[in-house]
């Protein structure tokens, strides 16, 4: 996966993440294109518009619809942004990908926004893009002149549309071989619905359901801050990926009845949802970012622990089933705190006994539950969800040959059988088998069932010969196929006629190929049973299907506040050291213009056959991991288990997760996560130990650990990945275990408050493939599996509830102190029109402090930047700050400040442009900062026997402490970025130009999507070796 592919991801990935993209963005100082042209003159642009749409061709890109998704998120003030995505269908777009021209862009993003008012229902900007025509281009280039064309190009095509030129206003390189370009446009006097509806066509109509039409009709009313645009994503094979997106603002849109607060879904968009019948998967949620008291819900939600989450989802269609031709819901809440409630907390591990697995045969999987709340768990539903490799496995209903006790195979025997025709001088040898290895009985050592002559005269010119004896009953299916046609043989004619000889002789080998079969399946019976592998069985988890994936589920139906039980399921007859198998194998080999049959039996032990049955499956041999191609790595996310309290209130957890490997050395880590504090406020200080323990015969090596939040939807896909903290640890030992204590301030997710470690590591560090002779056909295959791979597991997930902080507490509103950046500007002109004077005010007028940075991309070309300064203010105290200019080419970047601005400081910043052309544009301001505080999640049994005994003090026993060097970050950081206005100035200058406006929610534009948990931490592990 490129870099590229993390940066959908960007408003929700903490600082570490972000500045492991930024180095690779660190060796572009400055990729510098000439300016796109002067922006036109002021005409009829609705008119423009419309007759370039007509003139212009477009390209039709078709792809199934995979998903449509409304999500409705409360702001201040009882306003609520509502935003639906759009992912795949069809869409005409005036950008031909694949003509050449094009053919380094990887990506293109269309935008047009307004959210200046962003302040009135929001903390900070919703989606991470200056106001106006947003044209953002991913190129794999780093030739300028091929940047150039391209801009060049996308810019034609834009006058041509809107009349309106771009400007050049950042350009990054997100990695080694890709440019992001990105291009803005101030937009005045245009037909924004027009444009919303080209962007949105076909799905606009009401065939399509009317998620589309309505957040169109929300856009006619002219509200204060909206945003909608479209991405293209382009694979090798032309377009990969659509992805369309709308967000709105709607002020007072939820009912006050006191401190009571009422969301119903029909009066607060003018009409019940109707989903696509074209889409796959269409959904709808609520969410609520601050703690509340849910008293009513109309509907009930479909996804985990909603009330505790606040988030509210429902599916309102999944493949053919229509669950809502017509949604409605009424969702009832108070602003609430609870310092002091009950609840119950459940934690579960997961292990198994490898003295079972290795004497036994047996993988038993034992769950380890326990209530570590103040009130009763009920129902508490565990969910393992089967591998497909074990499925597939099961599925194929795999049997194999076992040697019975009493016979044990001796590879050294051999004895070559053969078909001798003789009359007279005539005589004619027919190969018949040759036997490689027997059977002994284990006690008398003798072959079994052997006839010790080895000549035996079937009538007068017929005689099996035998080097070593032959079977009695490959003698006896020998004789009784062979024997009539014998008696039918004109000898004579036999010996004069060439062809009457041939038809004879090709009728007696085929009667001993026969032959070979019938003693093959007598002698098979005699000295072997069959043994189905893989079996499962449990007296607590039963098997379901559930259409193409299957399930573990077993349920706890009251567990007491400190009371604890064992559940398991099992696999069963998994091959061990203990079975003997006489692995036989069939082969054809010629002797002179006939063919023989070679039987060859050896006695295979348990690491072969386990390693040639994989290898000729295709199989790893992780009965517990999934396996993800994209990355080459062997995910294993444990089980997932929910439970509710009294009330009816819901909660989930994890397993952890355990990458065993049959038939190969492995090191396989399990590791558990936990902490005291079960209530607790934003910012304060939690305490949490990490185990991490080797029970494999192995090191794992090269070990990256993430700290995370996570969120299940209705499907236990994860909606929402905050990556709160990191590790680095060089190497765990086999029977070592490592433990660490670490602390983090409460920042994420209100309410329900989760945390799980995502742990990536290598084992079999540098080893190559295994190659292993496949004792069935005896030839050599490889096991690709059996050499270096990488791992991920998760711990068990900890949890606690989040309040607010104390200043905060009750209130309708983000439930986060953060900092808020607001950004007034004001402009004048000299009496002649040759100097510009432009002023900017960044001001933090939230609740805690960040660090800002502050630069801007300025053509010089175009006008001279005559002077500039900056003063910071704190406490009313200005401090002269000294801009830095980094000229390169024909444009320059200004660095203005990088400073920590706490509430109510303040930066100004002053420029003086001369040498002013008729027309010309001032790129925005681009404000980067941070903070702490996250905003809002989004969309994104009894033990049988003593060897099977596997609780915490016998586990620990053999295990030391790891002396591996661990390396601790510091909790991450949320990046955010803001921009100023864009100023347009055209001669003569008549009033101040009107702006529209687009920005990044980190509540839709994560693209953290419908993967199942095991893509979440493909995520976590892609960034980690990034970062190495």
């Amino acid at each position: 996966m490129s870099t590229q592919k993390l940066l959908p991801f960007k408003n929700r990935i903490a600082p570490q993440y972000l500045k492991t993209i930024l180095v690779l963005c660190l060796f572009l100082s400055s990729i510098v294109l000439s300016p796109l042209g002067i922006i036109s003159s002021p005409e009829d642009h609705e008119s423009v518009h419309s007759e370039a749409l007509e003139a212009i061709s477009k390209d039709l890109i078709k792809l199934p619809l995979i998903k449509e998704k409304m999500d409705v998120l409360v702001g201040k003030e009882d306003s609520i942004l509502v935003s639906i995505d759009l992912e795949g269908g069809n869409i005409e777009v005036p950008f031909d990908l694949s003509s050449l021209i094009y053919s380094s862009i990887t990506q293109i993003d269309f935008i047009v926004a307004e959210q200046s008012s962003f302040a009135e229902v929001w903390t900070n900007p919703l989606w991470q893009f200056p106001d106006g025509l947003i044209v953002r281009i991913t190129a794999r280039t780093m030739n300028r002149d091929v940047l150039y064309t391209l801009s060049a190009e996308v810019n034609s095509l834009i006058e041509q549309l809107f009349g309106v030129s771009l400007n050049i206003y950042d350009v990054q390189k997100i990695s080694s071989t890709e440019v992001l370009i990105s291009l803005m446009a101030p937009l005045e006097d245009f037909n924004i619905i027009s444009i919303f509806q080209e962007i949105f066509a076909p799905y606009n109509d009401s065939q399509y359901g009317n998620m589309v039409s309505l957040i169109g009709s929300l856009l006619s009313q002219s509200l204060p801050i909206y945003a909608f645009g479209y991405s293209l994503k382009k694979g090798p094979e032309g377009i990969s990926r659509i992805t369309r997106r709308a967000i709105v603002a709607i002020q007072d849109s939820v009912v006050r009845n006191g401190e009571l607060r009422t969301f119903d879904v029909s009066e607060s968009l003018g009409a019940n949802i109707e989903p696509n019948p074209s889409a796959i998967i269409s959904r709808f949620t609520f969410n609520l970012p601050f703690y509340a008291n849910i008293t009513n819900i109309s509907l009930q939600p479909d996804n985990v622990a909603p009330h505790l989450t606040g988030s509210f989802e429902w599916v309102l269609k999944f493949m053919l089933n229509v669950r809502f031709p017509a949604f409605d819901c009424a969702l009832s809440y108070y602003p609430f705190s609870a310092n002091d409630f009950e609840f119950p907390r459940v934690f579960i591990s997961n292990s198994y006994s490898d003295a079972l697995l290795e004497e036994s045969g047996i993988l038993k999987m034992t769950y380890n539950v326990q209530n570590m709340g103040t009130a009763p768990a009920y129902n508490t539903t565990v969910v393992f969800p089967i591998p497909p490799e074990l499925k597939t496995l099961q599925e194929d209903g795999i049997v194999i040959p076992v040697l019975n006790d009493d016979w044990q195979v001796n590879e050294s025997f051999t004895s070559f059988v053969e078909l001798k025709v003789q009359y007279a001088s005539w005589d004619y040898t027919i190969p018949i088998l040759d036997v490689q290895g027997w059977y002994d009985n284990t006690i008398s050592l003798s072959p079994a069932r052997w006839l010790d002559n080895e000549t035996i005269e079937l009538n007068g010119y017929a005689t099996i010969y035998c080097s070593n004896g032959i079977s009695l009953d490959l003698y006896e299916a020998v004789s009784a196929r062979i024997q009539p046609i014998l008696d039918e043989i004109d000898i004579i004619e036999l010996t004069t006629n060439f062809t009457y000889r041939t038809l004879v002789l090709n009728e007696l080998a085929l009667a001993v190929d026969l032959a070979v079969d019938d003693a093959y399946n007598t002698v098979y019976g005699y000295f072997y049973h069959e043994k189905p592998m893989f079996n499962f069985s449990s007296n607590d988890f039963e098997s379901i299907d559930s259409y193409d994936s299957s399930y573990l589920v077993a349920t706890i139906s009251d567990l007491d506040v400190n009371e604890t039980c064992e559940i398991f399921w099992m696999i069963e007859d998994i091959p061990t050291s203990n079975d003997k198998f006489g692995a036989f194998s069939f082969s054809i080999e010629t002797s002179g213009s006939y063919d023989y049959a070679v039987f060859k039996t050896t006695e295979s032990d348990y690491k072969n056959l386990m390693i040639a049955l994989f290898a000729v499956k295709d199989s790893g041999g992780r009965f517990l991991s999934s396996y993800d191609a994209s990355i080459n790595a062997f995910i294993s996310t444990g089980s997932i288990f929910q439970y509710s309290d009294s009330k009816g209130i819901g909660y989930y957890g994890l397993t952890n997760g355990l990458n065993l490997q049959l038939g190969d050395d492995e090191a396989v880590l399990e590791s558990l996560l936990y902490s005291e504090e079960s209530i607790y406020r934003v910012g304060d200080q939690l305490s949490f130990t990490l185990n991490i323990s080797n029970f494999g015969t192995i090191p794992a090596t090269d070990i990256h650990v993430d700290i995370a939040n996570i969120r299940f939807n209705y499907l236990w896909q994860p909606t929402d990945v905050v990556f709160v903290k990191s590790f680095d640890i060089d190497q765990i030992n086999a029977n070592e275990n490592l433990s660490r204590e670490f602390s983090i301030s409460a920042n994420s997710y209100i309410g329900l408050n989760t945390y799980v470690a995502i742990i990536s590591f290598i084992s079999d560090k540098d080893q190559p493939s295994t190659e292993v002779e496949n004792p069935w056909t005896d030839t050599i295959i490889p096991w690709i599996y059996g050499g270096e791979t990488i791992n991920v597991i998760t711990s068990t997930l900890s949890f606690g509830i989040l309040l607010p902080p104390e200043s905060l507490e009750n209130q309708p509103r983000p439930a986060f102190p953060l900092p808020e950046i607001t950004i007034n500007y004001d402009y004048s002109l000299s009496s002649n029109n040759e100097t510009a004077y432009i002023e900017y005010e960044i001001i933090n007028e939230g609740m805690s402090p960040t660090n800002v940075s502050v630069n801007q991309l300025l053509d010089l070309n175009e006008y001279t930047l005559e002077a500039v300064n900056c003063t910071y203010v704190h406490e009313g105290v200005e401090t002269t700050l000294v801009p830095i200019t980094s000229p390169s080419m024909t444009l320059t970047r200004v660095s203005f400040a990088n400073i920590t601005l706490y509430p109510g400081d303040s930066l100004v910043i002053e420029e003086i442009f001369t040498d002013l052309p008729s027309n010309f544009t001032i790129p925005p301001l681009i404000i980067k900062y941070n903070s702490i505080y996250e905003i809002i999640t989004t969309d994104f049994a009894s033990i049988e026997n003593s060897e099977d005994s596997s609780t915490d003090s016998s586990v620990l026993s053999f295990l030391k402490l790891s002396p591996a060097t661990v390396t601790e970050r510091d909790q991450n950081l949320f990046p955010w970025t803001s921009y100023s206005p864009i100023i347009y100035i055209h001669f003569p200058v008549s009033d101040e130009y009107d702006r529209i406006s687009f920005s990044p929610l980190p509540y839709v534009y994560p693209l953290i999507s419908t993967a199942v948990l095991a893509g979440v931490t493909v995520i976590a592990m892609i960034i980690s070796r990034l970062r190495k």
